[in-house]
């Protein structure tokens, strides 16, 4: 029974009970208080969106963290094996007209060189000043130059303005949502009627051209709405967040490429939308620009679209087999590989950094875009005098199979990567071994034996795609390795031209299969004609139609074969028109070719028909003939080292000809004493002379236009 003197006791007790547990607890209540406000005021980006800009591809973001104390900012380099990086401590955080410095960096240290490891990746951090509360966005500002824009957490979409939907059963990239557009069927629809509901349901109509198709947009579900365009049936989308297309939900075990045997006539169409452009790209050249290499004759092949007010384009780009095009790199930066007779739409939004590829036959160029990487092998120059040939050799085969097996293990990662995607990757990395391969040529004085066998039997014979699909690097990777196995066959006297013997003598030595025998005299031929700027002689191109089995390929050696036996037949025009007899010093030699000139500015271009570049430059040279022609520029070019024949075909084909153009291509002995007193080390060169004949201290590389046009105008 509870008396009343034991009730009294109990409470005391009690009392006393809570009083020692109140002083226990109070210090640990007090540290679970302070750590949960700690971790509530902490904030966390993953994987972080960014606005779009030209180092996007090779550094971004991928955590940022953000306490009252500090800022963490994750970061991941993607290069090449060995280039030098280096971050200096002006590195900063804008938020708005207010910058947040950084105080320290992982990996790296401020102002040092760091060479990039061999797998071309790495992870480091940089610690800022603490941000304001509620910072919802920030530009990452690097003092070399560049910068990530815009930096913000990915949210769900709030509406369906600037959202991407996938279809979830296929998962194809299926609408998209702006403003006042709609991207669906690889078409730009304009909104011109819209209609919400208090559930959030829209429902639209868009015009295309005078085509009009309703559409119907569900209410917003766990990431989801339902979606049904016209009369099609009603589908399930989920919302695009991130940068590309998320991984498809099913697999494609089709490893087969599209290959049309080199058929001329092929091409693909893009069309696309460049949305939310910045103002600088916006205002620049509202051209366009698509890229590849021309895997016969080495040249770079570039077409141009018309971007109209809204950043649309369209356009029809001549392939001879499915290729790997280059996106316009001033804006885009990103490679798309195609196969011939396919449309595409790209879109390409710069304010969300995502990039999006809608056609019938659109995964391979989505899962490129999201997953594609480089392999990154050593440089030979620098490391193959101190190995040897063979030790460079097994370092660049051992970094290859653990690049495949890295690429074995997204298989893990990403199960329904299709199986081209793997076929793509394993050819581009290939193409990128036996490239540095065989480069290692001019850093040894002779190649073993075994690494040629090495590169024939384990490269060389084991593509099974068509090869203008590494065209960009096959090209030189089949030069180096034609022209090696060329002079293992033959004295080193004798000068470097393709003949009937020579080539059979390479196929018979390697026993190469039909196919690949096409691929080396088409190339080796194509080359030659490149190099020479002539037309083949009758023995060569009575062999081409006698050994080449596949049409297509035969049909690009006759097609360039004719072009200049054509061109061989037309005059030329504006050749040298001073007598230079005798002269053997070259500042004489030049003030004698400007004396004509005296009174009108002289740029001087010291090129050579061997030169790819300086006939790159001498391609685009019409541009820079409008844009100077109100400061009565005279144009000489003195040619080094160039075949009389090969040279008067590069003046007719690029069309440089005008009265205020003069060409010169002397004697040895006179062009050898111009090149020493101009100091040329390198060609192209080029030169800009004032009206009274004096040679100005200046760049004058009409490569740089807009420059040369500034120091132009400015020559009294």
């Amino acid at each position: 029974m509870l008396t009343p003197s034991r009730l009294s006791l109990f409470v005391s007790f009690y009392w006393y009970f809570c009083q020692i547990m109140k002083r226990l607890l109070s210090p640990f209540l007090i540290l679970l208080f302070t750590l949960g406000a700690a971790a509530q005021s902490t904030l966390v980006w993953d994987q972080p969106a960014a606005a779009r800009w030209g180092w996007t591809s090779h550094i971004t973001a991928t955590r940022v963290e953000m306490t009252a104390d500090s800022t963490v900012v994750h970061l991941h380099l993607n290069l090449w094996a060995g280039k030098e990086v280096s971050f200096t401590n002006r590195t900063a955080i804008r938020v708005g007209d207010q910058t947040y410095g950084v105080r320290s960096m992982t990996v790296m240290t401020f102002g040092e060189t760091y060479h990039m490891p061999e797998s071309g990746q790495l992870d480091f951090t940089m610690t800022f000043a603490p941000l304001p509360l509620g910072t919802k966005a920030f530009d990452l500002v690097f003092s070399e130059g560049f910068a990530i824009p815009n930096l913000h957490e990915r949210h769900q979409p709030d509406g369906i303005d600037d959202t991407y939907w996938r279809h979830d059963q296929t998962g194809e990239w299926y609408i998209a949502f702006m403003p006042d557009h709609v991207v669906y069927d690889s078409r730009v629809w304009s909104i011109v009627e819209r209609k919400v509901d208090k559930k959030g349901a829209v429902d639209l109509m868009v015009d295309c051209d005078g085509e009009r198709l309703p559409i119907s947009v569900g209410p917003y579900k766990k990431g989801q709405r339902a979606i049904s365009v016209g009369r099609a049936k009603r589908v399930i989308c989920s919302a695009i967040i991130s940068d590309y297309l998320p991984d498809y939900p099913t697999t494609d075990p089709r490893t087969h490429l599209a290959d049309n045997q080199y058929r001329s006539g092929d091409s693909v169409t893009i069309a696309g939308w460049l949305c939310h452009q910045p103002q600088h790209l916006a205002e620049s050249k509202r051209e366009f620009e698509v890229a590849y290499d021309n895997f016969f004759d080495g040249s770079e092949r570039n077409f141009l679209a018309r971007i109209d007010s809204l950043g649309r384009f369209s356009m029809r780009v001549p392939v001879e087999n499915t290729t790997t095009l280059w996106l316009d790199m001033k804006r885009t930066r990103e490679t798309l590989v195609v196969e011939p007779g396919e449309n595409y739409f790209l879109l390409v939004d710069f304010a969300d950094n995502k990039v999006l590829v809608m056609g019938p036959n659109a995964r391979l160029q989505n899962e490129m875009l999201a997953h594609s990487s480089v392999l990154s092998l050593p440089d030979h120059h620098a490391l193959m005098p101190k190995i040897g040939a063979m030790g460079f050799l097994h370092r660049c085969d051992s970094i290859y199979a653990d690049a495949l097996k890295h690429l074995n293990s997204q298989k893990r990662l990403h199960p329904t990567l299709s199986a081209r995607y793997h076929t793509v990757q394993k050819a581009q990395m290939l193409t990128i071994l036996g490239g540095e391969l065989m480069q290692g040529r001019f850093a040894v004085n002779t190649l073993p034996d075994k690494y040629i066998d090495y590169v024939n039997d384990s490269i060389w014979q084991r593509y099974d795609v068509p090869f203008t699909l590494v065209s960009s690097t096959m090209g030189f990777f089949m030069t180096d390795y034609a022209q090696t196995m060329a002079e293992r066959l033959r004295s080193r006297e004798a000068s470097f031209k393709p003949a009937p013997y020579l080539m059979d003598a390479v196929i018979r030595d390697r026993a190469w299969q039909q196919s690949v025998q096409d691929v080396y005299i088409a190339h080796t031929l194509c080359r030659y004609i490149d190099q020479e700027r002539m037309a083949l002689p009758d023995s060569l191109i009575s062999y081409a139609r006698e050994r080449i089995s596949q049409p297509g390929m035969l049909a690009v050696v006759e097609a360039m074969h004719n072009k200049y036996e054509a061109l061989a037949q037309s005059p030329v025009l504006s050749t040298d028109t001073v007598s230079l007899d005798g002269q053997t010093d070259g500042a004489s030699i030049m003030e004698r070719i400007l004396e004509p000139h005296r009174g009108r500015i002289v740029l001087l271009d010291v090129w050579g028909t061997w030169c790819s570049p300086c006939k790159k430059a001498l391609a685009e040279s019409h541009e820079e003939y409008e844009r100077l022609k109100a400061y009565d520029v005279v144009y000489v070019y003195m040619a080094n080292n160039s075949p009389q024949a090969a040279w008067q075909n590069v003046i007719r084909e690029y069309g440089l000809e005008g009265p205020n153009i003069r060409h010169y291509n002397l004697p040895a002995d006179q062009q050898d004493a111009v090149e020493r007193y101009l100091n040329i080390r390198h060609y192209p060169s080029y030169f800009l002379f004032d009206r009274q004949g004096r040679l100005l201290d200046v760049k004058a590389d009409p490569r740089q236009l807009n420059a040369l046009e500034q120091t132009i105008s400015q020559i009294p």
